[in-house]
């Protein structure tokens, strides 16, 4: 996506994950304001409205995870963490994106990746921002020092 893209406000009866391979996916709902960097994904419920935007160019995906799938999975929008063994995963999806989406070992594969964002790590709304030019410059630096010590 380059710089300054907006996804209009929308829902859908499916859940979303969205995560960034580089760059900054920021998510806006009615009560709340997400952002994804690559350490992390948003997991959106089905029927939650939501705007997608992202500040800088960045390179995202978003998996769409079908109702019947959305069971184990948070029943509120959250930051997720993303282990390395996902990490390899989704750049996995990513170079065969497009491929064979019915073959049933690329099925069961989709469910191993459904499967490890259930298990992972909620963290939340992940981390403050703000676009007063004063507090950018603390809230940067606060940021620089959570991806330091890895919270």
């Amino acid at each position: 996506m380059p710089k300054n893209a907006i996804y209009p406000r929308h829902s859908h009866p499916w859940g979303e994950l969205v995560y960034s391979y580089s760059g900054v996916m920021e998510i806006n709902l009615k009560d709340g304001h997400f952002l994804a960097p690559p350490q992390y994904a948003v997991w959106l419920p089905p029927d939650v409205e939501h705007q997608g935007l992202n500040r800088q160019a960045a390179v995202h995906c978003s998996l769409y995870v079908s109702l019947d799938l959305c069971g184990p999975l948070p029943q509120r929008t959250t930051a997720l963490e993303v282990n390395p063994m996902l990490r390899t995963m989704l750049e996995y999806l990513r170079e065969k994106e497009g491929t064979c989406p019915s073959n049933p070992a690329h099925l069961r594969f989709l469910q191993v990746v459904v499967d490890q964002f259930a298990e992972g790590q909620q963290v939340g709304s992940f981390l403050p921002s703000t676009t007063d030019p004063i507090l950018g410059r603390y809230f940067s630096i606060y940021k620089i020092i959570r991806m330091t010590i890895g919270h």
